[in-house]
């Protein structure tokens, strides 16, 4: 190393006097100020009063409740109804008013969309069994109006099928067949014929037992500008003759012929006759 006068590094530092750093004070008040606790209340919903089997027993004519629209400014409703609005009112909270011929989607007090519903009662009842209550007075005009019913030629009610196999229509009972047992049906009242439409698919066409002017009236009732869809195919059973050449079909016994005694044939049900076919003949 280099040194400073042949002298080692070490004689040049000289000690330095040690100060003796009194303790600090202690503490007589709090580091942190007083200050005053305030409780914000939590915001306050309005608690919805639970429906009762009396209420969900009684006639529901409309329901309401708040909705939160989807990232895509969505709103999913039953019986495959959906609403669309602008990106800005996305994940805004909105209130449904719904019965079973309008919907009304209101916004900060505002009504913003009305269209045609297609909410039966049995959807109406599941909504207020899922949260729902009971709407007030409607929040505008209805989408659907008694002057649009009576000057539609064509107007549509839903219905379910009960276990036996009926439908009610302003006090008529009306029967369809056993198949249909617990499905929705669309009721299609058209000139002086009643069509009968399940799945999409026409499965009945019946005459119409309510008047042309009392259709109006019916619960439910919506026009419809939709065309008449197709016809279901026949239902078809299989059966193998037996050896006298009959088969029994729903209780029927029908002679196909002793020379396809053993075979399987295909028998299509149809409203008034049943069809064989062998073979694809």
């Amino acid at each position: 190393h280099q040194s400073l006068g042949m002298a080692t590094p070490a004689t040049v530092f000289r000690p330095a006097p040690i100060d003796v750093i009194p303790p600090l004070p202690v503490a007589t008040e709090p580091l942190v100020p007083n200050t005053v606790d305030v409780i914000v209340p939590p915001r306050t919903r309005q608690h919805l009063a639970p429906v009762t089997e009396h209420a969900l027993g009684a006639t529901v004519h409309a329901v309401e409740w708040e909705a939160v629209l989807t990232p895509r400014a969505r709103l999913l409703l039953p019986a495959d109804q959906q609403f669309k609005f602008t990106a800005a009112l996305a994940r805004r909270e909105v209130t449904v008013w719904a019965s079973d011929r309008s919907i009304h989607i209101v916004l900060d007090g505002a009504v913003i969309r009305t269209r045609p519903s297609r909410l039966s009662e049995h959807d109406l009842r599941d909504l207020l069994r899922r949260g729902a209550r009971i709407a007030g007075p409607e929040p505008a005009r209805g989408a659907v109006t008694v002057d649009m019913l009576t000057t539609s030629a064509v107007i549509e009610v839903a219905r379910t099928v009960s276990r036996d196999g009926c439908i009610g229509l302003g006090g008529h009972k009306v029967l369809l067949e056993s198949t249909l047992v617990g499905q929705r049906v669309t009721v299609r009242f058209e000139g002086t014929l009643m069509h009968i439409v399940a799945n999409r698919r026409l499965v009945k066409t019946l005459p119409a037992p309510i008047p042309a002017d009392q259709r109006a009236a019916l619960r439910g009732a919506r026009p419809s500008a939709e065309p008449l869809p197709p016809p279901a195919p026949p239902h078809q059973a299989m059966r193998r003759v037996a050896a006298n050449g009959t088969v029994t079909v729903a209780g029927q016994r029908l002679r196909i012929g002793r020379s396809y005694q053993g075979q399987t044939v295909a028998i299509a049900i149809e409203d008034t006759v049943f069809r064989v076919v062998i073979d694809g003949n």
